[in-house]
C-alpha cells in the first residue's frame, strides 16, 4: 500500500514538473463543513432522544445490548468515512501538462501508460448530477485493456472544446488511439 502512494507522489511530481498546458477546476465544490455537520445532527438527535435510548436498551438482553449498540457505532462510524471521502473527492483539479495528468490525490497518469480515451457526452437525462453542473463532455481513459477505466466526470471534471482540441493533440502525438466501439 505504501509503495502504491510513492509511486503515485512519484507520478505526480513527475507530471508536475512539465510545462501546464492547462487546468480544469472540478464543478463540484468542496463542503468543508460536511462532516461536521452530520456529527452536530447526530448529536442533536442522540441528546433529544437519549431517554428513549436508554429505555430502549434497558428492555433488551446483554447480547441484544452489546448487538445495537455495535451496529449504531458501525453506521455512525460509516456516514463518518462516507462523508469525508465524498468530501476529499470534490473540488480537486485536473492538471494536463506535457508529461501527463494528475488530478491529487487519486489520478496520475503519463501520457505512455495511456492505451486509448474516450470522450463522453453528459447532457439531459445523461448528466452526472441533477444540476445542470454535471452537464459537459467529459474524459474516460483506458488502461490495460477494458480492465481499468477512469471516468472524469464523477469528479466534476467537464471539457471546453480548445481543452478537448489540445488533449486530442496530446493523444496523436502519443500514439494514443481514441475509442470509438465501447459504451461506458
Amino acid at each position: 500500500m505504501f509503495t502504491l502512494r510513492k509511486q503515485k507522489e512519484t507520478k505526480i511530481e513527475q507530471i508536475r514538473s512539465a510545462p501546464e498546458l492547462f487546468r480544469i477546476v472540478s464543478r463540484f465544490k468542496k463542503l468543508p463543513g460536511l462532516t461536521r455537520n452530520i456529527l452536530i445532527v447526530i448529536a442533536l438527535i442522540l441528546f433529544v432522544y437519549y431517554e428513549n435510548i436508554i429505555l430502549l436498551l434497558k428492555e433488551k438482553s446483554e447480547e441484544q445490548r452489546i448487538v445495537l449498540i455495535l451496529m449504531c457505532v458501525f453506521v455512525l462510524a460509516l456516514i463518518i468515512f462516507t462523508s469525508y471521502m465524498m468530501n476529499k473527492m470534490r473540488g480537486n483539479c485536473l492538471i494536463v501538462t506535457q508529461k501527463g495528468l494528475c488530478m491529487e490525490p487519486f489520478i496520475a497518469e503519463l501520457w505512455e501508460n495511456i492505451e486509448q480515451y474516450k470522450w463522453q457526452p453528459y447532457k439531459g437525462r445523461n448528466r452526472v448530477t441533477l444540476s445542470r453542473k454535471g452537464e459537459g463532455t467529459s474524459l474516460m481513459i483506458i488502461k490495460d485493456g477494458l480492465n481499468q477505466h477512469l471516468p472524469f466526470a464523477q469528479y466534476g471534471i467537464f471539457f471546453t472544446d480548445e481543452q478537448i482540441q489540445i488533449t486530442n493533440t496530446m493523444f496523436v502525438q502519443f500514439g494514443i488511439k481514441e475509442n470509438q466501439k465501447v459504451e461506458f
